[in-house]
């Protein structure tokens, strides 16, 4: 297999999907997708057997759609890659004092040209509102394409255990 090129990381917060999710994503485009989620139980009293069979782990592997390979082709098309850790960019000390104890986990991990760019995307870190330049906004779109994604193929494991 090719080597990694994206790696994303999903783990929730108390607010957030009750799903973990590792998505790897390889220079040739080619995906593998990790989800560990719960299935929705039924009503019957709690059994504490029944609902660890709820949990469920899936692996799935193919090659990415086309709109996310485009939007990763223009993502790395510029000369550098110059997104950010954090928007807003936050000292040690202040992701120290202001960080609630439960916030998730959402992040991004670039291996560029033997490089490695890490982007922490959890709303606590990222705030969209301050991308501004034409590769930030790429980097945007990619995110929201790998969000929509993920849900699809959540929805379509769902569907297919009904």
């Amino acid at each position: 297999m090719e080597n990694i090129l994206i790696e994303y990381n999903y783990f929730p917060s108390l607010a957030g999907k009750l799903r973990t999710v590792d998505i790897y994503i390889y220079e040739n485009f080619d995906f593998k997708f990790e989800i560990f989620y719960h299935k929705k139980p039924d009503n019957r009293p709690f059994d504490e057997q029944y609902y660890r069979s709820l949990r469920t782990l899936k692996k799935l592997e193919d090659k990415l759609p086309m709109a996310i390979q485009n939007n990763i082709k223009r993502l790395l098309s510029f000369e550098r890659f110059e997104i950010k850790r954090t928007y807003p960019e936050l000292t040690e000390e202040e992701k120290q004092q202001y960080e609630p104890s439960d916030i998730g986990n959402e992040f991004y991990t670039f291996y560029i040209s033997g490089k490695k760019y890490s982007v922490n995307a959890n709303p606590w870190y990222f705030n969209k509102e301050l991308l501004k330049t034409e590769q930030e906004l790429s980097f945007l779109d990619f995110h929201l394409s790998i969000l929509d994604f993920i849900d699809e193929k959540h929805n379509s494991l769902i569907s297919e255990e009904n």
